[in-house]
């Protein structure tokens, strides 16, 4: 299409030309400075055409001496922007995998030229983080004090490093304070953890049973159970101890066992007795839990002994509790017993620090009897006599 028009056009400048020149005997007279001069109209309208050719070849070579040095500016940008592309690429990638490497490794006073302004906030977080879980509270407050003032990564980290000062009073009032901004939900998840270690580490019960109260569900599986001990431990009131333990929901053995003591201490006998009852009937008895039962009900030792000594019950702990329990009360036949329970069972698959505690039994049992039918005490004998010369010495 573009091919014919060009054809029509020089068709009707052909036509035109011809015109001209019949009509002006082939000639043009062109007055020049008050001179007449006479052309050839042919001639006259070929250097026309050759003129405007040159101005438009002109045109075009300016164009492309000023485009030269833009294209070589735009490709010497580009090597820059490749470089500033392959960065973003690396930090996006580094703290997207968790590579602690490559986030400990930015530089974020150069952050701005290479990430977005939207993306800055999570990758500072991301780093920051990172130093204070290592528990670097001057590395950690060197960064900090590169921030704004007004954001928010610089509050929550100043109470960070406050919590890793122990300034425990300023980082629970900064951490209250974050807590009540609802402006920040993207990070309440952080904000709730910082919390929880804040209150263990500073073993503030009272606000351990806020958190568990108010944010149970953003809690971690692996902290809950330190804070639920922690607000077991300290309750204050009978009701706040019961709700805590029937909101858990993932009851373990310390938690159980922290629950019971403390119904004690409230004189809940009988509610502290189920539960211990219940980690001493399971298959593998709890050592701490026969413990306390068997001192705060003066329990007949005979009535536990068939549960710890028995096929189902694998807890080594337990028997040398109760071999400990056996010699504090002096009762020979259980002591005998259960000593001859673990020799038979488990002589071979104590580890060494229950292998020392089973000695150190033995020895308190000799130093407090003397000895007794049936049990060998030879090891405990020359324990007990080492420790004789070391103190004579």
């Amino acid at each position: 299409m573009l091919k014919i028009f060009k054809f029509i056009v020089i068709i009707a400048l052909a036509t035109v030309l011809g015109l001209l020149v019949s009509k002006y005997d082939g000639y043009v007279m062109i007055v020049v400075a008050g001179k007449v001069i006479k052309l050839n109209l042919v001639f006259f309208s070929l250097s026309i055409l050759v003129l405007i050719f040159l101005l438009f070849f002109a045109y075009r070579l300016v164009c492309v001496l000023v485009n030269i040095p833009i294209a070589l500016g735009k490709w010497f940008l580009g090597l820059f922007s490749a470089n500033k592309e392959q960065k973003f690429a690396d930090i996006i990638s580094g703290v997207s995998l968790g590579n602690k490497d490559k986030i400990l490794n930015i530089n974020l006073s150069k952050l701005k030229k290479t990430v977005p302004k939207d993306l800055q906030e999570y990758i500072t977080f991301a780093k920051l983080k990172l130093i204070a879980e290592a528990e670097k509270a001057e590395d950690l407050e060197k960064e900090v004090v590169k921030l704004d003032p007004k954001s928010f990564i610089y509050r929550y980290f100043l109470i960070y490093t406050q919590a890793l000062r122990h300034q425990y009073h300023e980082a629970t009032l900064g951490i209250n304070g974050l807590l009540l901004n609802e402006k920040r939900k993207e990070f309440k998840k952080e904000i709730v953890s910082l919390a929880v270690k804040i209150a263990i580490a500073k073993q503030d019960s009272e606000f351990a049973f806020k958190l568990l109260d108010r944010y149970s569900d953003i809690i971690q599986d692996e902290v809950r159970k330190d804070l639920a001990i922690l607000t077991l431990t300290g309750a204050t009131n009978l009701s706040d101890l019961k709700k805590t333990y029937n909101d858990f929901d993932q009851l373990s053995d310390d938690v159980e066992i922290a629950y019971a003591s403390k119904l004690l201490k409230f004189d809940e006998l009988k509610s502290a007795e189920k539960v211990l009852k219940k980690l001493i009937r399971s298959e593998n008895v709890n050592p701490s839990a026969l413990y306390i039962y068997v001192t705060a009900f003066s329990t007949n030792l005979s009535r536990v002994f068939s549960k710890v000594c028995n096929d189902e019950n694998t807890n080594i702990d337990s028997m040398l509790v109760l071999l400990e329990l056996a010699m504090i009360k002096s009762e020979k036949d259980i002591f005998k017993d259960t000593n001859e329970y673990i020799e038979k069972n488990f002589a071979e698959k104590m580890s060494v620090q229950q292998r020392e505690k089973y000695n150190h039994i033995l020895c308190k049992f000799f130093i407090k009897n003397g000895g007794a039918s049936g049990i060998d005490l030879s090891v405990s004998k020359l324990v007990y006599s080492d420790q004789e010369e070391h103190d004579a010495n």
